[in-house]
């Protein structure tokens, strides 16, 4: 597992840089502007700010890799959560040095409210499950009250250690004896419009200690006039709250809560996700690149078929070299998705324990070998000639040979490129050529009277290196394809029946948005027990 990259734009104490840096590569930019940031996020996988940053959802768009955001201020209304949580982003803050004394203060408007009766047995509704709702569920407990919380995208964990029950708004708002609002507000729209508060018993009490624009004032006003609501209490707790903390007080927080954000950021960076279990990923495919010329033909057909399949069945394996995800298998695949316009597609990555082999091409024709030699002689890169049998093992070792032809009476014809810098264009004329002049079929056998039972026009049969992997992908990168069936890559584990959506891949959804969708999909599939795993190699004998 690569060490994760956190990227510090706020003032840490030593104690946790020490930390930081002994388990993680750190970037540290305390006075990055927004821009700076935004360029900077696509590289780390962790982000610790205080809170005069501003992280909008935009800008989460281009950290594709982030996992954690770390804040050293309790107050999160400059991070945009809700795209940061849809994201798979997990945001954590400093403990709130207020929360308890803010929870206090709920409890005691909720037993003002109560008119000296008892709490035990009444239902708390809390909206939101921030630090103070937690100390205000904390507390409510201790007076008997039953507990239900809306919380969306709140772990099922967390709801176990905290005692409470998860209820979507309209139950909780159904049943709820006091409700306890506990959310930001948004900019468009309330979080309790009209239609929900309607929903409120004619007894309940309504307590809101978080900003007014977070419930519809009016329709309150409404409910109270027609006695379908006990009470509204609307405090200056936030207010108060505000005051408490200052951007002075923040500042000078102690430093084991900056050690305790530190090691609370590292233990999420050290979780392993589903998508790093089984090296799935999905990328933008203008990075994905594959090593070889395709044949149009079965990418068509490709084409034709994916819309009724609806699915990306089996993931392409690519390996990361110099920046793009070169292709190992699956190049049909990527190149029909290109062709149409995708933005994204899923991947599985492959960066080591793979094997790089060659094949060979055994040729048939019902014509003489020497047309053949005519058509390729005619190149102004080629030169062809013969080649005696005690130099067929050591004829590689000169850097412009392409192959050699082996007809079917064991005589050798060398062919080599005239210019190095024209290699991979020469290569391809080759083997362009003989495929439409013959039919090719790919051979790990090299011995012409094998062949000869094998292919009754058997013409000759083309040898060629055997390429080294990194030589393969590096001419990928500056796109010098090899022809297609060159080369054969073994690879174990593959993965099949993915069944990634192609509206999925083709949406116009951010790219973390659709990574965070493939973790979700690979946790349910493990929840379910739907992935199995074959060690062992199988022989499949098609019909």
């Amino acid at each position: 597992m690569l060490r994760p990259s956190i990227l510090v734009c706020t003032v840490l104490d030593n104690d946790s840089l020490d930390l930081l840096t002994a388990a993680a590569d750190l970037t540290i930019r305390p006075d990055v502007t927004p821009q700076q940031l935004t360029d900077l996020l696509p590289a780390h996988t962790g982000l610790i700010v205080d809170g005069k940053t501003y992280l909008s959802a935009s800008m989460l768009e281009q950290g594709g890799n982030l996992r954690v955001i770390g804040s050293t201020s309790p107050l999160l209304d400059r991070i945009d959560v809700t795209t940061a949580r849809d994201y798979d982003i997990d945001v954590i803050t400093i403990p709130d040095p207020n929360a308890v004394a803010a929870a206090e203060q709920v409890i005691t408007l909720i037993l003002q409210q109560n008119k000296g009766g008892t709490l035990t047995g009444k239902t708390l509704g809390l909206v939101g499950f921030g630090q103070t709702a937690r100390q205000v569920a904390q507390r409510a407990r201790a007076f008997g009250m039953h507990v239900i919380v809306n919380q969306p995208r709140m772990t099922p964990s967390l709801a176990r250690e905290a005692e409470i029950e998860l209820y979507d708004l309209v139950a909780l708002l159904q049943q709820a004896d006091f409700v306890s609002v506990h959310v930001p507000a948004r900019h468009s729209q309330p979080l309790l419009t009209a239609a929900y508060l309607a929903h409120l018993a004619p007894h309940a009490i309504l307590i809101n200690t978080g900003s007014p624009e977070t419930v519809d004032q009016t329709a309150v006003k409404s409910l109270l006039q027609n006695g379908r609501l006990g009470a509204v209490v609307q405090t200056a707790v936030a207010d108060n709250i505000a005051n408490w903390i200052t951007v002075e007080a923040v500042a000078h927080q102690p430093a084991p809560a900056h050690r305790d954000l530190a090691e609370r950021i590292l233990d999420v960076l050290a979780q392993r996700r589903p998508t790093e279990t089984f090296s799935l990923d999905i990328v933008p495919i203008e990075l994905v690149q594959p090593h070889e010329e395709h044949d149009q033909k079965r990418v068509n057909r490709l084409k034709a078929g994916l819309d009724e399949t609806g699915t990306l069945r089996n993931p392409p394996l690519v390996t990361l070299w110099q920046g793009k995800y070169i292709v190992l298998d699956g190049a049909t695949r990527t190149n029909a998705l290109k062709q149409l316009g995708y933005p994204h597609i899923a991947v599985q990555i492959v960066n080591e324990g793979y094997d790089l082999h060659t094949w060979y091409h055994a040729i048939t024709a019902d014509q003489p070998l020497d047309s053949l030699f005519s058509r390729l002689e005619q190149f102004d890169t080629l030169t062809l000639t013969p080649l005696v049998a005690d130099e067929w093992h050591t004829v590689f070792n000169d850097p412009l040979t392409l192959c050699y032809f082996l007809d079917k009476t064991g005589v050798a014809t060398l062919v080599r490129v005239r210019d190095i810098t024209r290699k991979h264009e020469a290569l391809n004329q080759v083997v362009a050529t003989y495929t439409t002049w013959g039919v090719v079929e790919r051979t790990l056998i090299t011995d012409p009277a094998h062949l000869m039972g094998l292919f009754d026009q058997l013409a000759a049969v083309a040898i060629f290196p055997q390429f080294e992997s990194n030589e393969v992908f590096t001419a990928a990168t500056d796109l010098n394809l090899l022809p297609a069936g060159l080369t054969r890559f073994v690879i174990p584990g593959r993965i099949l029946n993915l069944n990634v959506p192609l509206t999925l891949l083709k949406s116009d959804e951010a790219h973390a948005a659709k990574r965070a969708w493939l973790n979700r999909y690979l946790a349910d599939k493990q929840a379910r027990s739907r992935i199995r795993y074959y060690q062992e190699p199988i022989i499949l004998i098609d019909p």
